[in-house]
């Protein structure tokens, strides 16, 4: 798995994550709206902090579920098919 940063713009950026299929050697890229805080996986889902808005991506490079928060959101846990979203002052399950 990789992370690369491109300008798409003066002022914006977006990022391109890569994740490399280690039996086939094929590489799958999702595009990232802005540059992630924290990136967490577990099997074959990667969980993509990005302050407020939390990607969940298939190791197929298919985005699994978009989550959108009000608050920052500190860190995120995945196990199986629930996520938990840590806040500064809660934590909230969601199912994937």
């Amino acid at each position: 798995m990789e992370i690369r940063k491109n300008k798409t713009g003066l002022f914006n950026q977006e990022a391109r994550l890569q994740l490399k299929q280690v039996g086939s050697n094929k590489t799958n890229i999702y595009t990232l709206p802005m540059i992630p805080n924290d990136v967490t996986t577990y099997e074959d889902v990667v969980a993509v902090n990005m302050g407020t808005e939390v990607d969940f991506v298939g190791t197929n490079g298919w985005l699994i579920k978009k989550y959108t928060s009000t608050k920052n959101v500190k860190n995120v846990v995945v196990c199986g098919s629930i996520a938990g979203i840590v806040y500064k002052d809660k934590i909230e399950l969601i199912g994937l």
